[in-house]
């Protein structure tokens, strides 16, 4: 896959480590002290140098090198609760109801400024270099909901995808690339969604891959593809001979050949042919398919989906510039998930990509802290201003708190409203303090249309307003619970009377719930069996059941409720912190990637500390610092064959500064020295002057350097 990136520019890996935390250098002479001398307290010391020849997969560790020290902490700052911090992701509160691509959400495309390790670079076709980006988007179909959308979601916040392609992976072409170019010989090949793909055709409806593994093989080597022995069984000078489990056949250049059910593709100029019969070798293409074609809706088979894109969670989408030219290509959230029985993603999930490549988590919601609140029908018996009550039908407010409510300003622990549904009649509102005492509230005359009672349910940052409507024919007789904060957050309590014209019960016949009873704006919710959740997120319990018993019950945030919604790309780190302390968030503003072109490096020698990552072959500066010409192969490069260095250089180019030299034998190793790095504190035998790191995943074995 040499040809998936070309040239890296030298602001990209500063530019996914912008507003990243890190610690600042300080001299050290043993690997034991990193990230020392890096970073320190916020302040950078360091360049990390990349090789301009490097192949692709030491940019990606060169990331995770980047976003790791990004999550170092700084400055200890004082807190209280949890504290998550995102490094190289995106994190914001979003409001119940509100689409992933609202404007106070993510109205634009995300790309590789937003998401670690999201790919912006250049792509090489038939010896012309396009430029590509990795975009993530969202519909209005993608929407965070709750109870006030499906009856059966009750108070759970979910996010919802109410139609398929509500969430949007783009591999963008900003060059559109012409159809013709690509083609079997001159193939287009990309890391999609961390999946690496080879495509020998694509127009706007369709896409070509090539199936087939490239192997090199020497004559009579074998390798096994799909559980069966494939042996290179003899090399002609234009063609070969291939067994299969016992199966021969005979494999022309330029040709495909089907033995035994595998197909064996010869490609012209792939024989190595020479008058030794050993030494000759071939490189062959092997699958059970060489070449498979897929439609615009049809699974993404590489990614792991069935191919029928009606089960296929992601599938394909092509762009096209009307004049036959490739603007991108793309992967569909294929999943309609608008209810509770389907599969939408609740709070504390994900919807996760495939390879786990980026992640849209909703995380917590941002307040957990609910008073409970009762609105009931009775008689009340007390005395109050030198009067007395006796037996008097009335609403009731009472809450957990102390002290939930305010009356015409003042402070109250229970609240009584009483009046009649006769036309310009007078409500009179008591309430009691937190004391036991009584006192007189507000007093209203002709309440013959919608009155605000002066009579607030407050918890914290939340308040609701009550206000009561009467009409002289008793059709509008209802209490409106009136959100301050949100003015289309209503809850409508329908009042039934006795014949005294006294309020004793909910809706129209007492002790027996009816849907009209209760109303969510206008939606009925009197009948509903489940708790139900507002869009602010107050949550009205279990409506049916307390109607039946002429109550309401509520709870009701100290503030609005929010999501917190994490989005993670490949290079994406989080990290929580519970209670007293964590470390302040300092942004990096300078740049501090650089390739081994570039001419700030040079002048950076001796005044910065330096990690340079990929071997003598492919970085310049390697070479430099190890005291080799470039490029320097094999063992002559000093890296230990099949395994990788972190090796610690002092006073690399002179003024007293280090430098890491993190290489590899293979591109694969490099990658595993740098994730070594990321994982330091996993890894205890990190110290000394330099180590070998042996392995094809983690854990990976560190050894001192010989």
């Amino acid at each position: 896959m040499q040809k998936i990136l070309s040239k890296i520019g030298a602001g990209f890996i500063g530019a996914v480590m912008t507003g990243a935390t890190l610690l600042a250098p300080a001299m050290a002479a043993d690997l034991s002290d990193y990230p020392a001398p890096f970073v320190t307290d916020g302040t950078t010391d360091m360049l990390m140098v990349v090789g301009a020849a490097a192949s692709p997969a030491d940019v990606v560790g060169a990331i995770n090198v980047a976003v790791r020290l990004g999550a170092e902490p700084g400055e200890e700052i004082a807190v209280s609760g949890d504290s998550v911090t995102v490094t190289g992701g995106e994190d914001k509160e979003i409001a119940l109801d509100t689409a992933l691509n609202d404007t106070t959400a993510w109205g634009n495309a995300l790309d590789d400024g937003d998401l670690a390790g999201f790919l912006d670079t250049k792509v090489e076709v038939n010896d012309t270099d396009y430029d590509i980006k990795e975009e993530l988007s969202f519909t209005g179909d993608a929407i965070i909901v709750s109870g006030f959308d499906d009856e059966d979601y009750g108070s759970d916040i979910v996010l919802e995808t109410s139609n398929e392609g509500a969430v949007i992976y783009k591999y963008v072409f900003d060059d559109p690339i012409p159809h013709a170019e690509i083609t079997s010989d001159e193939p287009l090949e990309i890391n999609f969604m961390g999946t690496d793909l080879e495509i020998t055709s694509i127009d706007e409806d369709d896409i070509t891959l090539s199936m087939a593994t490239e192997y090199y093989l020497v004559n009579g080597e074998s390798v096994t593809v799909s559980g069966k022995t494939v042996v290179l069984d003899g090399v002609g000078e234009t063609s070969v001979r291939v067994k299969v489990d016992g199966t021969t056949g005979t494999v022309g250049e330029d040709h495909t050949e089907t033995i035994n059910g595998i197909k064996v593709e010869l490609e012209k100029g792939d024989i190595f042919y020479v008058d030794e019969v050993s030494q000759r070798s071939a490189t062959l293409n092997i699958g059970e398919e060489t070449t498979k074609s897929y439609n615009e809706g049809d699974g993404i088979v590489p990614l792991g989906e069935p191919e029928d894109g009606d089960d296929a969670k992601w599938v394909w989408e092509f762009g096209d510039d009307g004049a036959n030219n490739l603007t991108y290509i793309a992967a569909l959230y294929n999943v309609q998930a608008d209810d509770a029985d389907e599969e939408v993603i609740a709070l504390g999930e994900s919807l996760v990509s495939p390879n786990n490549y980026f992640s849209v988590e909703l995380a917590s919601a941002t307040t957990e802290a609910y008073a409970d609140y009762t609105i009931s029908f009775d008689e009340v018996d007390f005395k109050v201003g030198g009067g007395e009550l006796d037996d008097v039908p009335a609403m009731i407010l009472k809450s957990s708190l102390e002290e939930g409510f305010t009356v015409a300003g003042a402070d109250a622990a229970e609240v009584y409203m009483i009046w009649n549904d006769s036309v310009d009649t007078t409500l009179y509102t008591y309430y009691k303090d937190k004391d036991g005492d009584y006192f007189n509230g507000s007093t209203l005359a002709n309440i013959n249309v919608s009155t605000d009672t002066l009579v607030d349910l407050v918890n914290e940052d939340t308040t609701i307003n009550v206000w009561v409507d009467v009409n002289a024919t008793n059709s509008t007789n209802n209490v409106r619970l009136e959100n301050k904060a949100l003015s289309t957050d209503d809850i409508n309590l329908a009042i039934g009377y006795n014949t005294a014209g006294k309020p004793t019960h909910l809706g129209v016949t007492a002790e027996e719930a009816a849907a009209a009873d209760l109303k969510y704006n206008a939606k009925n919710i009197g009948t509903y069996d489940e708790d139900f959740r507002t869009v602010y997120g107050v949550i009205v319990k279990e409506p049916e059941n307390n109607a039946d018993q002429d109550e309401v019950e509520l709870s009701i945030p100290e503030e609005q409720v929010k999501v917190n919604v994490i989005i993670k790309g490949p290079g994406t780190t989080t990290s929580t912190t519970t209670g007293a302390t964590v470390k302040s968030v300092i942004p990096i503003k300078d740049n501090i990637a650089r390739l081994d072109t570039d001419a700030e490096v040079e002048s950076a020698k001796g005044s910065k500390n330096m990690i340079i990552i990929g071997g003598p072959a492919v970085n310049r500066l390697t070479a430099a610092v190890l005291g080799l010409s470039y490029p320097t192969y094999g063992v002559d490069s000093t890296v230990p064959e099949n395994a990788a260095m972190v090796k610690l250089v002092e006073n690399a180019f002179g003024g007293g500064k280090i430098a890491y030299v993190v290489a590899g034998w293979e591109a694969a190793n490099t990658g595993a020295a740098c994730s070594v790095l990321q994982q330091y504190d996993d890894y205890s035998a990190l110290t000394g002057t330099g180590v070998k790191v042996s392995g094809t995943a983690t854990p990976y074995e560190v050894t001192a350097l010989e």
